[in-house]
């Protein structure tokens, strides 16, 4: 074996003793080693896997596991990144034609905005607010109203795909998918 092979190993081995799942410690052994994608609507991205390239993002859109808003979280945190941070209306037009393209319609998805600090102030994980209405946040018919409508006992931010990926809050013991968002320091 090289020397890198072998401190790669070495990693790997330390991650699964200390009860990490071998995928765990595959992608931590791999962040050091980023895979460029490129496709024809999509510009060359270097994303380390298990992230893929949407827009201008490394996203990983985890469709095994339905967890809590906060368990979501800490998994991408185990994946050395945050809940994803949608705040761009081509992105979140990026997002859903993933979404779509990849095959993976029908599973709902925690993203990072949260209202848990402050009732009805909106933050992403970086601190920034979140863009409030329209493209972004849902609308109810009957009776009408502009999500987010579920006042303090919704906090955090999901995007189902029965109402199209558009945002919603959501409590936060409902069990989606972990949508998370790789940042490169």
């Amino acid at each position: 074996m090289t020397e890198r092979h072998t401190e790669e190993f070495s990693v790997l081995q330390t991650l699964v003793m200390n009860k990490y799942s071998v995928f765990a410690a595959v992608v931590a052994v791999s962040l050091a080693k980023p895979i460029t994608w490129k496709d024809d609507s999509h510009s060359a991205k270097s994303c380390p896997i298990p992230y893929r390239p949407v827009a201008d993002r490394c996203l990983m859109f985890d469709t095994f596991h339905k967890v809590t808003w906060h368990d979501a979280r800490d998994f991408c945190h185990g994946y050395l990144s945050e809940l994803a941070q949608i705040d761009s209306a081509d992105l979140l037009k990026a997002v859903v034609d993933f979404i779509h393209d990849e095959g993976m319609a029908g599973h709902d998805f925690w993203i990072g905005a949260n209202d848990e600090e402050q009732e009805g102030v909106w933050k992403w994980p970086d601190g920034s607010d979140v863009h409030m209405g329209t493209p972004f946040w849902g609308y109810w018919t009957s009776p009408s109203r502009q999500e987010p409508s579920g006042g303090t006992t919704s906090n955090y931010c999901c995007m189902v795909s029965e109402y199209f990926y558009y945002f919603f809050d959501c409590w936060g013991t409902d069990k989606r998918s972990p949508l998370c968002e790789y940042r490169q320091q």
